[in-house]
């Protein structure tokens, strides 16, 4: 049956009963149908090419603006930096970050030929420094020297501001640094066995020096004590000298400390060290085992300290990379590196952004875990 037989035919069935059509009323109706039906048909299909033209041309306006921008920041890392940058140090001026970003942005203001400046901003475990780059402008003048506390301030501080993961962009990787456990000479253990041993047999006795909240010496405890099953003590202090200082007195037989600290009173024998951060042994400190060596991994503060840099949110990646080659050029001057490790008993590590992108990962989601296990939380 044909199309147009089939509507006539259902039209009569609907027809009222006791109604009276002719053939011919029920075919012109029939054809005035099919005719709408043609015309609304028609209708449709200009309604979709429409929305098709319009889609295409949302989506033509999107590439547009998509190679504008890229353009754009092309053009500005062609011509970056044409003024001077600023690497914000969120800690107080001595330190280790402080000295670690000094010796980059020296280095780093010939590679750029622009100046490169160390400013520091510290406070609240520095996340005021650390802030006040998450409002400065995604240009690639304003960078951050960032370490571990930057990204666990969130999981220690109530109502930080600004998201670690979220609000920054990774250049690059700078080092890492050993960090040595080192106790008070007349501390009855003389391996790091012998301390496990001893926490475990006087759970919550035994102290530390916690030198500051989110620390790498607090975190490094922290992290040794999930590894080992222990419990131990942290007794707060207002920075690692004091807390060195009343190691070396006796007051507190353990600390966790950078070599650049650390070194020199282990090597004059003011202090002790049981054990050693890291794969292999120092070829400064043969006679000082790792942490593997004692069977215990600390997991993300095995190479110990870490520092790189980051930057806002949203500079151009063409930016972003011109930094890293330059930073990476910086890292490969062999001066740079045996200031490293001379200095501060560290390495330097360089890389990709999307390598140190990575890393930031992992240590967040360490750290996450390893403070909820240490019943941390923000405060």
């Amino acid at each position: 049956m044909k199309r147009r037989e089939f509507i006539t035919l259902l039209h009569l069935l609907r027809s009222p009963p006791g109604t009276s059509r002719t053939s011919g009323d029920v075919r012109l109706e029939s054809e005035k149908r099919s005719k709408a039906d043609i015309e609304q048909t028609s209708t449709n299909d200009r309604v979709c090419r429409m929305r098709g033209f319009i889609s295409g041309l949302r989506i033509l306006f999107a590439i547009g603006v998509a190679i504008t921008l890229a353009s754009i920041a092309s053009a500005q890392a062609q011509t970056y930096p044409t003024k001077y940058i600023t690497i914000v140090v969120p800690f107080a001026p001595g330190g280790p970050p402080d000295i670690y970003a000094r010796m980059v942005a020296a280095t780093l203001s010939d590679v750029l030929g622009q100046q490169v400046i160390v400013e520091n901003r510290a406070g609240a475990a520095g996340t005021i420094g650390t802030a006040s780059v998450v409002r400065a402008a995604p240009d690639g003048y304003t960078l951050l020297l960032a370490d571990i506390t930057f990204l666990v301030a969130p999981n220690l501080i109530a109502n930080v501001q600004y998201a670690p993961l979220r609000d920054f962009v990774p250049v690059v990787s700078v080092s890492h640094a050993n960090m040595f456990l080192v106790v008070n000479p007349s501390f009855p253990p003389k391996t790091v066995s012998d301390l496990v041993t001893m926490a475990k047999q006087k759970p919550g006795e035994v102290q530390y020096v916690n030198p500051g909240l989110g620390t790498p010496p607090h975190l490094a405890a922290l992290a040794f004590t999930r590894a080992t099953a222990t419990v131990m003590t942290p007794i707060s202090h207002r920075g690692a000298g004091l807390g060195m200082a009343d190691v070396i007195a006796g007051h507190i037989p353990i600390i966790f400390l950078g070599l650049g600290a650390s070194a020199p009173q282990v090597q004059s024998g003011k202090l002790r060290a049981l054990a050693v951060t890291g794969r292999q042994r120092l070829a400064n400190f043969p006679d000082v085992p790792t942490f593997r060596e004692g069977s215990i991994d600390l997991g993300g503060i095995e190479d110990g300290a870490w520092f790189g840099i980051v930057a806002p949110k949203g500079t151009p990646a063409p930016i972003i990379e011109k930094l890293n080659r330059a930073v990476n050029q910086v890292l490969e001057d062999p001066k740079i590196r045996a200031g490293f490790e001379t200095k501060a008993f560290a390495t330097v590590t360089g890389g990709t952004p999307e390598e140190f992108g990575t890393f930031l990962r992992s240590q967040q989601k360490f750290w996450h875990e390893t403070l909820e296990a240490a019943g941390v939380h923000p405060n």
